[in-house]
């Protein structure tokens, strides 16, 4: 009888309670749940976007800076070249004027090397957020740009390392810096010049083929960073 009893009047207590009200404040409930989880993703979308746009922004601007110091390279390698080619031409026939061999030193110790701008790659890079780029092929492309900048920088580091090596201790042993001039009336060791001479010129016309293969590669990705700012621009506004 008392279970009867405590069971009936269970039942009578769940019957009064106001389900309707309950059922509204679930939803309620539900609702600002759900509201704030889509809020927190809107947030985290418009944080990527702005950042997306950052990094193409600072890819664009690095990628013009690069074509500015490209192009000067480009230049200073021509001019260069169009001085000793001449005189590549006349060692090798096997002739060595000692006119020749001074300006062939003269040459041979002008330096120069390419610095890239790459400090928005390295910082998408040291952040792991390479993916925030959503186009694939435009993060394929920014990827090709950066591995031709570091081909040329390993060429450019050859260079320096033959010229350290070779081509300023030669320079000092035959040529005097302060005036200009020979320091013996002939060439020591006339072999080793020339070769000296040959393998800075090959190196010269190596890299001058790396330059232009980066301008190309510069001035098509910049294109394509400009029209992917643009759009993503006026989709985030």
């Amino acid at each position: 009888m008392l279970d009867f009893r405590k069971k009936k009047k269970t039942k009578s207590n769940l019957n009064n309670h106001n389900w309707g009200k309950l059922s509204l404040e679930l939803i309620v409930v539900f609702l600002g749940v759900t509201a704030g989880f889509l809020l927190n993703n809107w947030r985290m979308s418009t944080h990527d976007k702005q950042l997306e746009r950052s990094y193409l922004e600072g890819l664009a601007e690095d990628a013009t800076q690069n074509q500015i110091k490209i192009q000067s390279s480009i230049t200073l390698d021509s001019l260069w070249l169009s001085m000793a080619t001449p005189l590549h031409g006349i060692f090798a026939q096997g002739n060595f004027p000692i006119d020749s061999a001074k300006s062939a030193i003269e040459l041979m110790i002008i330096f120069h090397r390419f610095e890239a701008n790459t400090n928005t790659y390295q910082n998408i890079i040291n952040s792991g957020n390479m993916n925030i780029i959503r186009n694939f092929d435009l993060r394929k492309q920014i990827i090709d740009y950066q591995d031709a900048i570091n081909g040329l920088s390993t060429l450019d580091e050859i260079y320096y390392t033959f010229y350290s090596d070779y081509t300023i201790p030669l320079t000092i042993k035959e040529f005097n810096l302060a005036n200009g001039t020979l320091i013996g009336k002939s060439i020591s060791n006339p072999t080793m010049l020339t070769n000296i001479f040959s393998l800075q010129y090959w190196m010269v016309l190596e890299r001058q083929k790396h330059y232009k293969n980066l301008l190309l590669k510069s001035h098509e990705m910049n294109s394509n960073l400009q029209k992917t700012r643009f759009y993503r621009k006026i989709n985030l506004n």
